[in-house]
């Protein structure tokens, strides 16, 4: 255990143990999920919300009495936004909570208020699921992603908990450069948490411009977007250490995280419930296809949310009675998905996998405009004046979307970064 590990379970044990309490008990909840015991802890945990909520709540007053969860109504971040009065417990002051504020895709603001409990819960969250990604409390962390007065730490913040920020809102070649000369010239144990279209970036320009790195990295914990399987499998090779995806938010906290030797999610389900619900109705799908991910906070009393929509599609896996529930994918935001030329959804991981081949281009973003307009934003590698491949590439496109799409591509120096820092490599400004 590090300096910084001692010195973080010390003051907790101080002040009463709530973090070491939270953290042991989720353990043992994902580590002995078919135990009855557990099963009857958790039904305990998602009982206890639901009657806080109708005996607090003015929101969830009505449904006081119900007794089955699937008797609460879907809610979604609209209906949070614009009843946002009727969904606190009035016994809570909002400035005494810890505000949640994103923008998300949409930039429309958004915001949750997170009690102490829900502030516990989520810290404990992070520490159990930063261990089993090899990031365990105190080892020194790179996090890269775009900065700004709302999210940067001060230098203290960053030394007491051994981060060093990286800013990517440039991914220019110099930028990643500096980036992998820090990491190979850093000999300490350290993680990277990082977007995955950074990471994408990164292991094309070592591919196409360094050939390897002598970068030592325990792990690289992707955020944000969907992390493509090559792009997982470069990294790996290249940097020969674990790399994960973290599929959270920022309203909710952790709520699945990959397996440190498959692609399978395992779901938080010491914090959350998760339901699985139909793209267009509210009612349950069923393991192996797509489904809108609805969660339900068990640790939020001043602001509960419960059977909240997260815009979010999934593959639940299918799993024998007694295991653990687990994702094969984390498909994205329903707002990401498009629409081939015969109106047919398509995920945006049918765009990001076979876009991985071509090593001319550093960054890329596709859009939907119409039923059958679409436009590619090409950032070349520095160096490249044209892109030889463009014909290959629109034959790919159209070989999923329908020989009739009409495919415009456009040459730029940069993609856009959204508020929240990401950069969309899917937009569907068609319709959702």
């Amino acid at each position: 255990m590090t300096f910084r590990a001692k010195i973080f379970w010390l003051i907790d044990a101080l002040s009463g143990g709530s973090k070491k309490h939270h953290f042991e008990d989720l353990k043992d909840i994902l580590e002995n999920y078919d135990s009855p015991k557990i099963k009857e802890r958790l039904s305990r945990y998602l009982t206890e919300e639901l009657d806080y909520a109708t005996e607090h709540v003015t929101f969830y007053k009505n449904f006081k009495g119900y007794r089955k969860l699937q008797d609460f109504p879907v809610i979604n971040k609209s209906i949070v936004r614009d009843n946002e009065s009727i969904f606190l417990d009035p016994q809570y002051k909002k400035e005494e909570l810890f505000k949640q504020e994103t923008s998300g895709s949409t930039g429309m603001p958004f915001a949750v208020y997170q009690d102490p409990l829900k502030r516990t819960r989520a810290t404990a969250d992070t520490l159990y699921f930063s261990e089993i990604a090899k990031y365990p409390l105190g080892q020194r962390l790179y996090f890269s992603r775009v900065w700004d007065k709302e999210t940067t730490r001060s230098a203290f913040t960053c030394f007491k908990q051994n981060w060093v920020i990286h800013e990517s809102a440039n991914l220019s070649e110099e930028m990643i450069e500096k980036f992998l000369t820090d990491l190979e010239h850093d000999h300490q144990k350290k993680s990277v948490i990082i977007f995955a279209s950074t990471l994408a970036a990164i292991t094309k320009y070592i591919a196409t411009k360094r050939g390897k790195t002598t970068a030592k990295v325990e792990s690289f914990i992707t955020l944000s977007e969907s992390l493509d399987p090559n792009t997982k499998e470069m990294a790996k090779e290249q940097f020969g250490c674990t790399v994960i995806s973290r599929y959270s938010d920022q309203e909710l906290g952790i709520m699945a995280q990959q397996e440190c030797d498959s692609n399978d999610f395992v779901l938080n389900i010491g914090s959350f419930y998760f339901e699985f619900l139909d793209l267009e109705e509210d009612k349950p799908v069923e393991p192996g296809k797509p489904g809108r991910i609805v969660v339900t906070d068990l640790f939020n009393r001043s602001m509960p949310l419960i059977r909240y929509d997260t815009g979010d599609i999934a593959i639940q896996k299918p799993t024998k009675k007694g295991e653990l529930p687990k994702l094969l994918t984390v498909e994205g935001r329903r707002v990401d998905f498009i629409y081939s030329t015969s109106g047919d959804l398509i995920s945006p991981y049918v765009i990001n996998t076979p876009m991985h081949e071509f090593q001319d281009i550093s960054q890329y973003q596709f859009i939907q405009n119409g039923e059958k307009n679409y436009k590619m934003l090409i950032n070349l590698r520095q160096g490249l004046s044209e892109f030889g491949r463009e014909g290959d590439m629109r034959a790919m496109l159209k070989s999923f979307l329908g020989f009739d799409a009409n495919i415009e591509v456009e040459y730029v120096d940069e993609i856009p970064v959204l508020k929240s820092g990401k950069r969309k490599q899917v937009v569907n400004n068609y319709k959702i």
